[in-house]
């Protein structure tokens, strides 16, 4: 499905099902069997007021979508490889209060079974994808309308769809134009290259709540995917990145079923594990925490199982000395701890000592509790420290025994490889003798 676009003398449609535009004087509608079928309309040559507006077919979940055009005659073409499809005219003059209908059907020389069409193919390596996509979000305006150009008269361009994607991942919540084409983007991307690197990325995610229409589109194309490839562990595993932030149920169940088809591939089994262990963000029951904690333990065990033994495995144990603490396995806490502290990452070695100062703090060791967070606050620092900042779980739990000036020098300790304003705010709480919301920062 081609994106939403703005271009003078041209109005692009992709039809998908059937769907309706109202015009300024008069209806058109476009009627197809085919989703991924463009088709393009213009005015026809030698016409006065010769502007073209952006046309887009709506299918019927939400609605018809209302594009207003002045009258007159205007051509019909459809965009690509256009010998397994015909229109039913090729043009139409547009006269007050007329409706005009132009059918989008098979040829009769070509198959009409959906599996027999020829299927795109993803030529770009993961890699290329991801420096697309990363190279679409630094995009100028003008840039974005020259990529949008190119894929007006290239529909299946992947290079420039994917940078104009990166480019609205981040975009799509300035406005609803803006929505419109971050959701084409990726519903033509699931729609075609459900496999691919991009379409598992979080630049494919569309947030439930910031677009409720291109959602249930995007939904109900990964659903329909997971059901006609079900044996497709990347297409299943792309499906529930998909769903983590809006529905994790849904997202569970396709992991599982991923997870069924290849029980110990890691990418499959980290992720249900980071499934889990975001259920217990905000969650205060001590109970709930261990059942959610207890899950999280499982599959991570499992990805840490399926790495070689060259590979770094540092993220995959810090994750698991922190569910094994909150699922109260305090001896495998132990021990993923201090293996951490061997790594040479920043991060680890923070979250490291952090989960042996809760350890030692449980059973009593304050002082020795006390020096574990100065530990964890000397860490080199990393890039997702020096975004979100320390963690604050073992600081939080000291001060409710009193150790205020340890605390106070953690933050200092923190100061330097976390540059934010709250180190400030805590610790002037923590010095009027309370102890701070430290929000997120339980949690990272």
């Amino acid at each position: 499905m081609s994106p939403s676009r703005t271009h003078p003398s041209v109005a692009e449609l992709t039809a998908f099902g059937a769907g309706q535009l109202s015009l300024d004087q008069g209806v058109l509608v476009v009627e197809s069997i085919d989703e991924n079928v463009t088709v393009q309309i213009k005015k026809a040559p030698n016409t006065k007021n010769d502007q073209g507006i952006e046309m887009r077919v709506v299918d019927t979940i939400t609605g018809s979508e209302v594009v207003r055009l002045s009258s007159g005659k205007y051509e019909v073409s459809l965009v690509g490889d256009s010998n397994e499809y015909k229109l039913s005219k090729g043009g139409f003059t547009l006269a007050r209060g007329d409706s005009v209908v132009v059918k989008v059907t098979r040829n009769s020389t070509t198959s009409a079974s959906p599996a027999s069409q020829p299927k795109l193919s993803m030529t770009l390596p993961d890699m290329a994808q991801q420096t697309l996509l990363s190279r679409g979000s630094h995009l100028t305006v003008e840039a974005v309308k020259e990529l949008e150009a190119k894929t007006l008269a290239a529909p299946n361009d992947c290079e420039s769809r994917l940078q104009l994607l990166g480019f609205y991942s981040d975009a799509s919540i300035l406005s609803p134009e803006f929505r419109k084409k971050y959701a084409d983007l990726v519903i033509w991307l699931i729609g075609n290259f459900p496999e691919s690197k991009a379409a598992g990325s979080s630049y494919s995610h569309i947030h439930a709540s910031i677009d409720p229409s291109g959602y249930t589109k995007a939904k109900n194309l990964w659903l329909q995917k997971t059901k006609s490839d079900e044996k497709n562990s990347i297409i299943v595993s792309n499906a529930a990145t998909f769903f983590l932030q809006s529905d994790r149920k849904v997202a569970e169940q396709l992991l599982l079923k991923a997870l069924a088809i290849e029980p110990d591939k890691f990418d499959l089994c980290n992720q249900l594990g980071q499934l889990y262990r975001l259920g217990m963000i905000g969650q205060a029951n001590i109970k709930e925490r261990k059942k959610i904690a207890a899950n999280a333990l499982m599959p991570f065990e499992r990805s840490l199982g399926s790495q070689s033994e060259s590979s770094d495995t540092s993220s995959t144990m810090t994750d698991l000395a922190q569910m094994a603490f909150e699922a109260e396995e305090f001896e495998k806490a132990k021990a993923y701890a201090e293996r951490v502290l061997h790594s040479d990452k920043g991060n680890a070695v923070h979250s490291g000592n952090i989960v042996l100062g809760r350890l030692a703090l449980k059973d009593g060791r304050i002082d020795e509790a006390g020096q574990f967070l100065i530990a964890a606050g000397k860490t080199s620092g990393s890039p997702n420290l020096g975004s979100f900042g320390p963690n604050m779980l073992l600081a939080k739990e000291l001060l409710r025994v009193g150790e205020k000036d340890v605390v106070l020098e953690y933050f200092e300790l923190c100061s330097k490889f976390w540059e934010n304003d709250s180190l400030e705010k805590w610790t002037t709480v923590v010095k009027s003798g309370g102890i701070p919301d430290f929000g997120g920062n339980l949690y990272y």
